[in-house]
C-alpha cells in the first residue's frame, strides 16, 4: 500500500499520525496516483484516537493500511508541540475532500443523504458516482457488495467515505481492496458542509 517516499510520521498519545500539510498530501496523491499506487488516507482527531485505544486490533490494522493519518485537530497540534514533536498544521478533512474534488476526476462519494449527493454532484463535474447507504451501525454483506459494485461500475478512481468515525474507516479497512480504487479517503462530514446544508464551524 506505501507509495515510494512515504512522509514522516510520529507517535503522539500513543497514535500514529503523519507530519504533513495539506499541500504535502496534495503533492503525495499526485505522485502517487502517477504511478498507480493504491493508497489509504485517515484523519485523526481526539475523538478518533479515544475510539482506537478502545479498539486495539482494529487500531493496528487500521495504522498498517493508512498511507497517511492527517491530523485534523487543532488540539492535536498543541499537544504535538507541548511533547517537542510538532506537527506542522491541522489538516481539514473538508478541505482535503475540497481539494480532491476540483483537483482530480472520476471521484465516488459514499455517505450522507440523497440531498446533499445531489447537490454535490451539481456543485462538483469531477463525480463519477454517488450513494446514500441506510443509516445504520453497520452494513450488511448484501449492502456492502451492493456498494463496491456501484463503485466498480463508475470506474471510479477516487472514493471518499463519509459516514462518520470510525464507520467509515471500518468500511475502507474492510473493503478497499475489493474496490478498485487508487484512492480512498475517510472525509468525516465533508459532503454536507460542501454542499451548503451544513455550516462550517467558526475558526
Amino acid at each position: 500500500v506505501y507509495p515510494m517516499n512515504a512522509p514522516k510520521q510520529i507517535i503522539l498519545l500513543q497514535a500514529r499520525i503523519h507530519s504533513v500539510t495539506l499541500d504535502d498530501i496534495k503533492t503525495y496523491i499526485t505522485q502517487s496516483l502517477k504511478s498507480r499506487k493504491k493508497i489509504v488516507l485517515f484523519p485523526m482527531n481526539i475523538h478518533i484516537l479515544v475510539e482506537l485505544a478502545k479498539r486495539p486490533t482494529f487500531k493496528q490494522i487500521h495504522e498498517s493500511l493508512a498511507s497517511i493519518i492527517f491530523c485534523d485537530s487543532v488540539l492535536l497540534v498543541w499537544f504535538s508541540k507541548i511533547f517537542g514533536l510538532p506537527l506542522p498544521q491541522r489538516v481539514s478533512g473538508t478541505d482535503l475532500a475540497a481539494s480532491i474534488l476540483i483537483d482530480r476526476s472520476r471521484i465516488f462519494l459514499l455517505g450522507s443523504s440523497k440531498l446533499v449527493l445531489v447537490r454535490m454532484q451539481k456543485k462538483y463535474p469531477s463525480i463519477c458516482g454517488t450513494y446514500s447507504p441506510p443509516y445504520a451501525g453497520t452494513w450488511s454483506k448484501t449492502e456492502s457488495a451492493k456498494i463496491i459494485n456501484l463503485i466498480s461500475r463508475a470506474k471510479t478512481q477516487i472514493l471518499l467515505v463519509g459516514v462518520g468515525p470510525l464507520k467509515q474507516e471500518q468500511w475502507i479497512v474492510d473493503h478497499f481492496t475489493k474496490t478498485g480504487v487508487l484512492l480512498a479517503v475517510a472525509v468525516g462530514s465533508a459532503f454536507d458542509i460542501l454542499s451548503g446544508v451544513k455550516p462550517r464551524a467558526p475558526i
